[in-house]
């Protein structure tokens, strides 16, 4: 995502990621309805945009926010010249049985909207410090072609591959939000529906800021490390 002036959002690592959601287990949720403006609040809703969706690095799926992590792997005792990876900053490891150079993390997306069925709420992702759930895998470098062409300039061999955690937040899924709200106009209020919010031409805030830091934390059905 490009950077507005705003920053982007910051993939917390796991050990701050699981103190994070221990400390909000301990923390009640509060109705985005009920939300007082300037209050240091958790909510959670579901995840809905404004926007067009944003397209993911690696597999260019449509998501709200990702964030990659990713490295190219070549499983012979060759391997990259350091002075081909496109960004200096690339690391370079040497396994036992094979050789790494890590690529750049990514991440962007889209500001979002939660809805927890008695508000909604606009949530500004740029600096917001993101709690996701995924995994890495493994793609033939073939496989990952486009990619990795704006991103090294090594072409694609069957001895390369491309080890990835792309992690997203999709519309409609669950998203618990933490940090200090404000309000704005709602610029287009629905003006039907059951939800006791429909009359209100206000909506929830959530910004980042460095006094207040703003902490998004991606919810799974059945995860053991649910926030509550």
């Amino acid at each position: 995502m490009p950077d507005d002036g705003h920053g982007v959002p910051s993939l917390m690592d796991d050990r701050e990621a699981t103190s994070l959601r221990l400390e909000l287990r301990r923390i009640p949720r509060t109705p985005i309805q009920k939300v007082q403006a300037d209050a240091l609040v958790k909510v959670r809703g579901i995840v809905t945009l404004e926007a067009p969706p944003a397209a993911a690095p690696v597999t260019g799926a449509s998501c709200a926010v990702y964030c990659v992590d990713a490295k190219l792997v070549r499983r012979t005792l060759e391997w990259i010249p350091q002075d081909l990876i496109w960004d200096q900053r690339a690391s370079q490891d040497t396994w036992a049985d094979w050789q790494s150079s890590d690529l750049p993390r990514e991440t962007g997306g889209r500001d979002l909207i939660l809805d927890d069925g008695t508000g909604r709420a606009r949530v500004c992702i740029g600096q917001a410090h993101l709690s996701l759930l995924g995994n890495w895998r493994t793609s033939l470098s073939a496989n990952r072609a486009q990619y990795l062409a704006a991103r090294t300039k090594q072409p694609p061999s069957r001895d390369l591959e491309l080890e990835y955690r792309e992690l997203t937040v999709v519309p409609g899924e669950i998203l618990t939000v933490y940090g200090r709200a404000s309000y704005e106009a709602d610029p287009a209020p629905p003006s039907s529906g059951p939800h006791p919010y429909r009359s209100s031409r206000l909506r929830c805030v959530f910004v980042s800021a460095p006094a207040s830091p703003l902490y998004l934390v991606q919810e799974r059905v059945g995860a053991l490390d649910a926030v509550g």
